[in-house]
């Protein structure tokens, strides 16, 4: 901690291989930046600075920040391959900051999204309710389904969709409720189980409902 702030410190380092879609099954540290950025997961994430050095944008990250991009570093698909809860990260991202998905992007997502099933429910939820919250909950939640993502990871909301999400106050719990107005009863307790999600949250989205 420095004057207040938390600092974590880290060697650079590669990633091994991956055989569960999220965690590599060894590191390997490594003297290089380059090497380091490579294995971050969108261009936006993959700056690093220094006071000495300045800012360093190897993948041109500060161009995507400009045009308001979310591309994935390298080939997409290896990037989802290396860890799934990437493919939801890209759509929280678009969410909140309003930013589009690039189609290579995109199709890297729609290729590996099938190893979100070996993501953690408590992963899922997570990214899930970043991306409901978000100022572009509507738009991001379609290119979901479109991608054949949400059937994945909350297919009763898919009956829910309308642009009137994006209206209502960014709380979790009456987002929610709204997305699964249509959806049926076991439906709904059937997801809200899935995803674990707190008492408190559940009951809080069953009363909005009821």
């Amino acid at each position: 901690i420095i004057e207040h702030t938390p600092v974590e410190i880290t060697t650079f380092r590669i990633d091994g291989g991956y055989t569960d879609a999220r965690h590599p099954t060894s590191v390997t540290f490594t003297p290089s930046l380059r090497e380091d950025l490579a294995r971050r997961d969108f261009t936006v994430n993959a700056l690093a600075y220094s006071h000495k050095t300045g800012l360093v944008d190897l993948f041109e990250g500060q161009k995507d920040l400009e045009n308001k991009i979310i591309r994935a570093v390298g080939d997409p698909e290896k990037r989802f391959s290396e860890d799934a809860l990437r493919i939801l990260r890209a759509f929280r991202f678009a969410s909140k900051l309003g930013f589009t998905i690039e189609k290579n992007t995109l199709a890297g997502i729609k290729a590996c999204r099938e190893g979100l099933l070996k993501i953690s429910a408590e992963r899922i939820a997570h990214e899930l309710e970043g991306i409901i919250v978000g100022k572009c909950a509507y738009e991001s939640l379609c290119e979901m389904n479109a991608c054949g993502v949400l059937s994945l990871v909350a297919a009763p909301i898919a009956g829910g969709l309308s642009n009137g999400v994006d209206t209502l106050p960014h709380e979790f719990p009456v987002r929610m409720a709204y997305l699964l107005r249509h959806a049926k009863e076991n439906e709904v307790a059937a997801l809200l189980t899935a995803l674990r999600l707190s008492n408190d949250t559940t009951r809080h989205i069953k009363s909005l409902l009821a």
